[in-house]
C-alpha cells in the first residue's frame, strides 16, 4: 500500500520499497535484502510518526531506537569478548 501526501506525492518510505522490489529483489543475498527490509521499517516508523504532527513522537521514536540498539551493540561486545576468552582458554 503506498500513502500519498496531500498533493498526491508517495510518501519516502513507500518510494523506498518500491526502490527496493524494483531494483533489489533477487539481484542481491537475503541477508542484504533483511538489511533494506529493515532500513524500510524503520524509516516508514519515523516518516508516519512525523506525518502525524508529533515532534515531541518523532524525537521519542529516534531515542527508543538508537537506546535499543546502542543496548544491542554492548551485548554484541560482550560476546565476542566472552567468545575470545573461550577460544584463547583464559
Amino acid at each position: 500500500m503506498y500513502t500519498t501526501t496531500t498533493n498526491n506525492a508517495i510518501l519516502f518510505c513507500d518510494y523506498y520499497k518500491q526502490w527496493i522490489t524494483v531494483y533489489k529483489e533477487g539481484a542481491i543475498r537475503p541477508v542484504t535484502m533483511n538489511k533494506y527490509n529493515m532500513a524500510h521499517q524503520w524509516l516508514e516508523k519515523l516518516i508516519r510518526t512525523w506525518n502525524e504532527g508529533s515532534t515531541q513522537e518523532l524525537a521519542k521514536a529516534v531515542v527508543d531506537e538508537a537506546v535499543k540498539h546502542r543496548k544491542a551493540d554492548r551485548e554484541d561486545d560482550v560476546t565476542a569478548v566472552a567468545i575470545r576468552i573461550t577460544e584463547n582458554g583464559h
